[in-house]
């Protein structure tokens, strides 16, 4: 099988309890009604005759009531109240009592002692009840933007309605940034000043302030003219600002959309024409999600490659399953059919198979609504466009909306969760059954499974940048847990074998651990939030040789007066800053780059693998200013800083 999703069944009833945003939650935090039995109402309104525990009308003393004492003195009790003193034609009510309290991980733990009490009937949580949110988008309908409805996703959005810091790239020929449905969702890049000709942030793109134009390559991913209205309708699906009273709702509600223009104006709107390197873009950027709402056939190792990368780097790509003339063609479409990507085929409104849409066992991941679908279109205009193009930022769009519950979740699972929540539309098209996937997304569901995750302990990993180095060398260890750690405690030498220095740490990290003592050594960490705690450890992990002969690394012959092999060609002054006899590094390279860099090849470092305890003395340099420094930078052959 091509695709490495295992699909995993999420439980979807929440049966823990977790601290979690107010839409997130079905009860309030900290509060629980229990009901005492009739008898004890009797014994209670006579201890109150004539004693002081009433504090007010409502508010009592925790001595009120000794047979709960140690119920009381084990938990952060913080208020005992009579919330409905006045029913007095009901014992029921005047028999029930709220309770508050700090410790609210505990809920569960005070439900159970209450009730164990003997003297407590029922004991239940609070309900937190909310508004049923329908947004107040002029177009938001049923027979407008049936998709939504067909997805459940306002009941999705009952769980939450997404956030702005997670962000779904729209890869595609051109994005209205200027749309009144989408200017408020437009991604900025913090690291770039406006229109100053620089790459302020380093990335390779100079002025990409909200998204670029990798077609043309330029700052600007907005549409020429009105023709290139794909990419728009398909950023209206993913993220257009819902509940403003303008236009449309979207799936992923508040979203961030990063725009990204994949084609080159001369060739039209409907040519491609850098979609992968729009898929870089994003990767590179920082998105959460990319949708890719292009296809086409034949595989490439290269594209293939980026998406691998992409994936590794947190990324999760969707892409339409394509579209075909013929019902009964199966053609593999890329990237959809690349690994690592979610390849979504369409259904109408009816859940049949759309009659374009791709489909096969092999080929499609999921489905999602696809067929006349009403969204944005360039210079403040809304329309209906068919498509697999339509159904993918469906996908991608949910997949934002779940991410923004539950940041935390690892992709895998993330994706998992949305497979096992939709629902099975085999028997709607029997000739194709098992050919559309896990079935037609259901928001609802997959929020459902999200929320589930909430009360999650975290999972302990964690990654280094060398398992094996020399004495005295360093490693540096990332924490790579899932579901929300707030508290580690990390053990660089859990076997005890010294040498290591800090052998210890109780912070997040990332942290630089010296190993000066040659052996074996075991890791450790220890993960705990709220819900719980795990630990990872990892055996013969980090292997320490004694530190070898030294080998004298010299730079190239710098007296050649022709260019030679190496870097330095002669020995001409490089001045740095306005003005000559600022300062100089001698010697150029042969692309007359300044001489900052030395290569050593492998058949110079010999059997060393490893570099520890480098020394660097320059023959000649000088600068004016005494302050000046010259930074010196080690790397691996890979290109990584070591």
């Amino acid at each position: 099988m091509r695709k490495i999703f295992i699909i995993t069944l999420f439980s979807v009833i929440h049966t823990g309890y977790a601290q979690t945003t107010y839409q997130q939650r079905q009860y309030q935090e900290g509060k629980i009604w229990f009901k005492l039995r009739d008898n004890e109402l009797l014994e209670q309104e006579l201890s109150l005759k004539g004693e002081n525990d009433v504090i007010d009308n409502k508010d009592l003393k925790l001595t009120t009531m000794p047979f709960l004492e140690q119920v009381f003195s084990s938990h952060l009790i913080t208020r005992l109240s009579r919330p409905f003193p006045k029913a007095y034609s009901s014992i029921d009510l005047l028999n029930t009592y709220l309770l508050e309290f700090e410790d609210v991980e505990n809920a569960e733990m005070i439900l159970t002692q209450l009730e164990a009490s003997g003297a407590v009937e029922y004991a239940e949580r609070v309900p937190l009840r909310r508004v049923s949110l329908t947004p107040n988008d002029p177009d938001y309908n049923a027979s407008q933007m049936w998709g939504l409805f067909k997805i459940n996703a306002e009941n999705a959005w009952d769980i939450g309605t997404g956030s702005s810091s997670i962000v779904v790239a729209v890869t595609d020929n051109a994005i209205d940034v200027n749309h009144p449905d989408l200017i408020n969702q437009i991604w900025t890049n913090s690291g770039e000043i406006p229109n100053n000709g620089l790459d302020d942030d380093g990335n390779g793109y100079i002025d990409d302030v909200n998204g670029y134009d990798v077609g043309d390559d330029d700052n600007d991913p907005s549409p020429p003219n009105s023709s290139f209205d794909h990419g728009t309708h398909v950023s209206g699906i993913v993220g257009a600002q819902s509940n403003n009273s303008v236009g449309i709702a979207s799936i992923g509600y508040e979203v961030t959309i990063m725009p990204i223009k994949t084609t080159k104006n001369a060739d039209g709107p409907s040519a491609i024409t850098n979609g992968i390197e729009a898929v870089y873009y994003a990767a590179v950027n920082g998105a959460d999600i990319i949708n890719c709402s292009w296809s086409g056939i034949g595989f490439s190792a290269t594209e293939q490659s980026i998406i691998n990368f992409v994936w590794n780097e947190g990324s999760i790509i969707v892409a339409a399953a394509g579209n075909n003339s013929s019902d009964n063609d199966i053609t593999p479409q890329y990237p959809a059919s690349y690994d690592n990507v979610i390849a979504v085929a369409s259904s109408a409104n009816n859940d049949k198979k759309s009659g374009f849409s791709n489909y096969g066992a092999t080929t499609v991941d999921i489905t999602a609504p696809g067929s006349n679908i009403y969204s944005t279109l360039p210079f403040g205009s809304y329309g209906f466009q068919s498509g697999t193009s339509m159904a993918s930022p469906m996908v991608a769009g949910l997949l934002g909306l779940m991410k923004s519950l539950n940041p935390n979740m690892p992709n895998t699972d993330l994706i998992n969760c949305m497979y096992a929540a939709a629902d099975n539309i085999d028997g709607i098209n029997p000739s194709h059954a098992g050919e559309l996937g896990a079935g037609r997304i259901n928001a609802s569901a997959a929020m459902s499974c999200v929320f589930s995750t909430l009360s999650n302990p975290p999972t302990a990993d964690f990654t280094v940048n060398y398992t094996t180095i020399y004495a005295g060398g360093t490693v540096t260890f990332t924490d790579q847990s899932t579901y929300g750690a707030t508290s580690w405690s990390w053990n660089f030498d859990n076997q005890g074998l010294g040498g290591v220095s800090p052998s210890t740490a109780s912070t997040q990290g990332p942290h630089t651990i010296t190993y000066n003592t040659p052996g074996t050594y075991e890791v450790s960490l220890t993960v705990s939030n709220a819900n719980g705690s795990d630990t990872e450890t990892k055996s013969a992990y980090i292997v320490v040789n004694p530190l070898g002969a030294c080998v004298n690394l010299n730079l190239d012959d710098p007296t050649f007066s022709t260019p030679q092999t190496g870097w330095h060609i002669g020995w001409t002054p490089i001045v740095y800053g306005a003005g000559a006899g600022n300062g100089y590094v001698s010697g150029t390279n042969i692309y007359e780059d300044k001489a900052k860099a030395e290569y050593f090849p492998a058949t110079m470092v010999g059997s060393y693998q490893y570099v520890t305890g480098a020394y660097v003395w320059y023959a000649k340099a000088y600068a004016a200013d005494p302050n000046t420094t010259i930074d010196i930078n080690v790397y691996d052959a890979t290109g990584g800083i070591i």
